[in-house]
């Protein structure tokens, strides 16, 4: 799972003209995690990549670029589902 923001025209902060697009992106990515395990899959944010590498292997042109990363697997063990279960990811 791959969220793509553009931050060179999302909304910015008054004050420090500062883009939030990071935020809200943050925001909508948490809650897909939250359905897909919701749907029985098992996800888990990546944070070490190298932005420009990803973007150039999903071909993203400006002002595109992949913000957040998540795997997802569906739960075939029963250890998977009995965590599915107890809610934890």
């Amino acid at each position: 799972l791959v969220a793509l923001g553009d931050m060179k025209n999302a909304w910015r902060r008054v004050g420090d003209d500062h883009s939030i697009v990071e935020i809200d992106l943050g925001i909508v990515f948490e809650h897909a995690v939250l359905a897909a395990t919701a749907e029985g899959l098992s996800t888990c944010w990546v944070c070490a990549y190298d932005r420009k590498r990803m973007d150039e292997a999903l071909k993203l042109g400006e002002p595109w670029s992949a913000l957040a990363v998540s795997r997802l697997r569906l739960r075939t063990s029963r250890a998977d589902r009995a965590q599915a279960g107890a809610g934890t990811v």
